[in-house]
């Protein structure tokens, strides 16, 4: 999976893009899970879960749109050893 932070540009907000590679998008089980994840997490309204705000595809490329969260937010809630280990 690969992330990135655009800046959406009817919006005017940044987001976070979780991109399904290319090559898994022909695998029907990982396909179906990422659809599955898109779903479950859009029925979610918690604070320690993003929000979705969109699934969809582009040239045969699948995404996620969820909110963007700094990663400094993360490193004051999460043990040190968990947060270098996550980067």
């Amino acid at each position: 999976m690969r992330f990135t932070a655009p800046v959406t540009p009817r919006l005017d907000r940044t987001v976070a893009l979780k991109i399904l590679p290319v090559a898994f998008s022909t695998d029907p089980d990982r396909l179906h899970r990422f659809q599955q994840e898109a779903k479950i997490l859009s029925t979610l309204n918690h604070p320690n879960v993003l929000a979705i705000y969109d699934v969809g595809e582009q040239n045969s490329v699948r995404f996620l749109v969820s909110e963007f969260l700094e990663a400094s937010l993360f490193a004051k809630s999460w043990p040190p050893e968990l947060f270098r280990a996550a980067n």
